[in-house]
């Protein structure tokens, strides 16, 4: 046999372990008659328009309205166990009220009580147990969809302490998206309509060509942005293995390697991606700039914010004040207004005002720096927008202070939630810094001083 006709007999098992079919599996769960808290208008049509969308893609749906927490979790649990090693992929999408608490996102069961935290807990779901189950089972791969935390409120005397918006999630090997982004909230509709989550998702899945996952949920979160006037921002995280493809009745799912339930949704090799329709777009110099080359800058404002003089710090104002200043120079301005200098006086609004534009570009110091002026002002919503987006590039700054907004963004925040996270970040900086000069220590005062205060936390937390 030829080399060339050796390779034709190979295409099709080539074909078949770069691309394998599978049925999908999809559990809708709408909550719309709460017993003690704000009824919502739509979450029990909303199951309905979705099943219909997805039945067309061939999906076998199954739907569930007004549960209790006991009975979502049953549910949960029993579609997953039919499920298991079974060479299918899923699909799970709740919709209703959602609170976070410690840092966790809780789904709420029409029986939900809002009296007490512990009660919080108790008759909500956590989302990360649903998470843990879909590991545990390991389908060929998951997507989990939220649409929740809406207008509607909850009485707010009954709420005190419960943060806005939900908390965000790391993927662990599946695809989570939400209706809105962390920290914000999302819109019921209409009433005798549906929410902007659900009609757009129903929308971008219509039709039988084939269409990505990554597809339909930027189709979604572009519908809803523009539907609610910007007032609602859907976000999704992927960590799949492999591209989830729509065909004409299952799913088709693309990889450089065979698919098989020891390396589904487990495995460590897995195509990241996140989106939001509010994210600007970077200019092509800042895409092309690497994390180390961001805290080296780092370094350089830092540096120069120690040797500038008061009369230094005065002339730089007013030459901001007459007219464009270069990149730098704007940065080490935004950090006097920021922080204080006594050639400049502090004022944080002009600050963002200063630092908008490069945020705006990409530029990562940029929006690391405007995200930690929204935190100071405890605006978490835009501290995560810019401090999550900063982080997307490496920049171990930037993933320090990711994992900070997740220990104290929230209010009654548990002290460990982000804690490894923030650790991993503060060791990057040292490592990086420690390259580009090898005779500095690698644990700076600075980056030593905030172990220390996270150790104090876990301390003070009895952990």
């Amino acid at each position: 046999m030829s080399a060339s006709a050796a390779l034709a007999s190979l295409r099709p098992l080539l074909a078949t372990a770069r691309e394998t079919q599978h049925p999908l599996h999809v559990l809708l769960i709408g909550n719309s008659r709460y017993q003690h808290n704000a009824a919502l208008v739509n979450p029990a049509r909303d199951v309905q328009i979705l099943a219909q969308a997805f039945g067309a893609r061939g999906a076998r749906v199954q739907t569930l309205v007004d549960q209790t927490a006991q009975q979502m979790d049953a549910a949960v649990t029993a579609f997953l166990r039919q499920l298991h090693q079974s060479p299918a992929t899923i699909w799970i999408g709740y919709s209703g009220h959602a609170v976070q608490m410690d840092g966790r996102n809780y789904l709420q069961g029409i029986d939900s009580d809002f009296s007490t935290p512990q009660r919080v807990r108790t008759f909500g779901l956590n989302l990360e147990t649903i998470v843990s189950l879909i590991g545990r089972v390991q389908p060929q791969a998951a997507v989990v969809s939220v649409d929740a935390c809406r207008n509607n409120p909850f009485e707010p005397e009954r709420t005190r302490g419960l943060a806005q918006g939900l908390a965000p999630m790391e993927p662990k090997g599946i695809c989570i998206s939400f209706s809105t982004a962390p920290y914000t909230k999302a819109l019921d509709g209409d009433e005798g309509n549906y929410s902007p989550y659900a009609q757009a998702l129903a929308q971008a899945l219509a039709g039988q060509q084939q269409k990505s996952l990554d597809q339909v949920l930027r189709e979604t979160a572009d519908a809803v942005f523009v539907r609610t006037r910007k007032k609602q921002i859907p976000e999704y995280r992927s960590a799949l293995r492999a591209e989830w493809w729509f065909t004409q009745q299952k799913v088709a799912l693309r990889s450089d390697e065979p698919l098989t339930p020891s390396n589904s949704v487990q495995n460590s090799s897995t195509r990241e991606a996140t989106y939001r329709p509010d994210e600007p777009r970077s200019h092509p110099s800042f895409s092309q700039t690497t994390a180390a080359a961001w805290t080296e800058l780092e370094m350089q404002l830092l540096m120069q914010q120690q040797r500038t003089s008061q009369a230094q710090a005065q002339q730089l104002l007013k030459s901001a004040q007459a007219g464009p200043v270069n990149t730098f120079e704007r940065l080490l301005l935004s950090i006097f207004l920021q922080d204080g200098h006594p050639g400049v006086p502090r004022s944080p609004r002009h600050a963002r005002h200063m630092l908008q534009p490069l945020a705006d570009q990409g530029h990562v110091l940029g929006q690391n720096l405007l995200g930690e002026s929204w935190f100071a002002e405890k605006a978490y919503d835009l501290a995560y927008k810019w401090i999550s987006l900063a982080a997307r590039s490496g920049y171990s700054r930037a993933r320090t202070n990711l994992g900070h907004l997740h220990m104290l963004g929230q209010n009654n925040s548990d002290p460990t939630a982000g804690a490894l996270q923030a650790l991993q970040g503060m060791f990057q900086q040292a490592q990086e810094r420690l390259g580009s000069n090898p005779t500095s220590p690698q644990i700076t005062p600075e980056l030593q001083q905030e172990i220390d205060r996270i150790q104090q936390m876990l301390r003070g937390s009895g952990r």
